[in-house]
């Protein structure tokens, strides 16, 4: 604890040890050790909000062909297109094995296509940083 004078001179006691590191103390490393905890606390959120997202899509009643492909195009494909694209966005596939194979995706650096740029994710962001 720290004496410090306040306004009026009466002494008054500082609790908060400084403002030298987050928490009020100084600890060696406590600078890397709260970057780390505040590291981790950012992947878990990360986590969270792509789970509820993915959770969120996948209880919609919006089908993802007709809303990606269009109604017309998808009424004209053969029925081996339209099982090829149902393959390609896991539409039999279990939500918690799609969310699996997504998030293994995107740790190795594929984001998918844009389906709005025909390209891969990865090279529309780089672009536009």
């Amino acid at each position: 604890m720290e004496m410090k004078t306040g306004p009026g001179g009466n002494g008054e006691i500082n609790k908060s040890g400084g403002a030298d590191a987050p928490g009020g103390t100084h600890r060696p490393g406590g600078t890397a050790v709260w970057l780390i905890k505040q590291f981790f606390r950012m992947l878990v959120l990360l986590v969270l909000v792509s789970v509820l997202a993915f959770a969120l899509l996948s209880a919609s009643p919006i089908d993802p062909l007709q809303t990606n492909v269009g109604q017309a195009a998808l009424g004209s494909m053969s029925r081996e297109q339209v099982e090829k694209l149902e393959a390609y966005w896991g539409v039999g596939e279990p939500p918690v094995k799609r969310y699996l194979s997504w998030a293994s995706d995107f740790i190795r650096g594929d984001m998918g296509m844009s389906l709005l740029y025909r390209r891969p994710v990865a090279q529309v962001i780089g672009e536009k940083l």
